[in-house]
């Protein structure tokens, strides 16, 4: 601290002490207050109050403001209030007590503005039957289709009678799908449903162990024969793709498949380097037409 502010300090205090002194009373002696219970006036409207802590000058919060108001001042307490709303308390229409409200629209008290919203909203929507017992109940929203917990769960309440499992022949109740396109199952659980579509029964099967040809499949890719086959191919072109001339992992192709035609596997003019995603197209468009075909032969023995 400088000897400027201690200078300032000491002037300050010193003037205090002499408006305390010319007053008629000592530096120390404390603010006069009002004693607690005293009944006085207030200096606004002047109706008489209890004081409740010593200092008070005025009956209410209305007053207190009012007094703010008339002095071209706004109370902390008053922050946030607008000119054109009303200050005159009025009584809350939800709890009967009497309020200042925040604007002129405003009916019920902050306490009561949630509770008062919310019965507001249920009062609006309309009366709605239940899609499950068919009872009226009152929506608390406006896409509320039930009238309890228990419609809304209960498989029984919403099936459209029951059916025999196609799999395992147990009994179920047909309980329609959210997809208001789809049908009535056939199968009581997801279980059965994946069983009867896995292994030999799915009709894109194709006679022996997958996993089985994979693992032949990729031992044949390690085998010298096949890397001087791979060699002459991608030879061709100059290690570049056949499609797009992209020299960027360049693969070997079979252009007549690895099963399809087993004694074509190492004739070089059988192959097509071709790039990654070249690839990729190729043998997704391949799969798609294998696949065709074999739903086509599917539906021709099953129509037989």
């Amino acid at each position: 601290m400088n000897w400027i502010t201690t200078t300032s300090l000491s002037l300050a205090s010193g003037d205090a002490a002499d408006h305390r002194l010319s007053h008629g009373s000592s530096p120390l002696a404390p603010l006069s207050r009002k004693t607690l219970g005293s009944v006085d006036a207030c200096d606004v409207c002047g109706e008489q109050f209890t004081q409740a802590n010593g200092n008070q000058k005025r009956c209410s919060r209305a007053c207190h403001l009012a007094h703010y108001a008339a002095a071209g001042r706004v109370h902390r307490l008053g922050r946030g209030l607008k000119p054109h709303v009303s200050q005159d308390p009025i009584r809350c229409r939800r709890c009967g007590r009497s309020f200042l409200r925040n604007s002129n629209r405003q009916a019920v008290c902050n306490a009561c503005s949630p509770a008062y919203a919310a019965e507001q909203r249920r009062a609006a929507q309309p009366d709605a039957a239940c899609s499950t017992c068919k009872t009226a109940f009152r929506r608390t929203a406006r896409d509320m289709r039930y009238c309890s917990e228990a419609c809304r769960t209960d498989p029984r309440r919403r099936a459209d009678g029951k059916r025999e499992c196609l799999r395992c022949g147990i009994e179920f109740w047909n309980v329609p799908d959210s997809h208001k396109s789809a049908g009535p199952r056939k199968y009581c659980a997801l279980k059965c449903a994946r069983g009867a579509v896995a292994g030999s029964s799915h009709p894109l099967w194709i006679d022996g162990d997958a996993k089985a040809r994979a693992e032949s499949r990729a031992r044949a890719a390690g085998t010298w024969i096949y890397q001087q086959w791979r060699s002459a191919v991608l030879r061709t072109t100059d290690r570049k793709c056949a499609r797009c001339g992209s020299s960027d992992r360049v693969e070997a192709h079979h252009i007549a498949g690895w099963w399809d035609a087993p004694a074509l596997r190492y004739d070089v003019r059988n192959g097509e380097p071709l790039c990654k995603k070249c690839h990729a197209r190729e043998e997704g468009r391949r799969t798609r037409e294998r696949n065709l075909k074999l739903l086509a032969r599917a539906k021709c023995a099953s129509s037989a």
